[in-house]
């Protein structure tokens, strides 16, 4: 069995992600789990202490109305599409 599991930012999306991945090692103690996060969120830090492997996708929020904000978050979109379809 292999398992991507993400979400971040804050330990409300962290430690139930590491709580599934405990059960999911219960299951099938064989399987890969692999978590995905950003380099800013807890869960780059967290992660990898409870034992996991964790990787990055690029993304950001909608900050501002001004058009440099759109257009890093059209970037961020574009490569966070690209390298999560590479991980899955």
């Amino acid at each position: 069995m292999r398992i991507v599991i993400t979400g971040g930012g804050t330990g409300g999306h962290v430690y139930p992600g590491l709580a599934v991945a405990e059960a999911l090692r219960g299951v099938d103690p064989e399987g890969e789990v692999l978590f995905v996060g950003t380099r800013g969120g807890m869960e780059a830090r967290l992660v990898p202490e409870a034992g996991y492997p964790f990787t990055t996708v690029p993304a950001s929020g909608v900050r501002g109305l001004g058009w440099g904000a759109r257009l890093r978050f059209a970037a961020n979109l574009a490569a966070g599409l690209v390298r999560a379809w590479w991980l899955l």
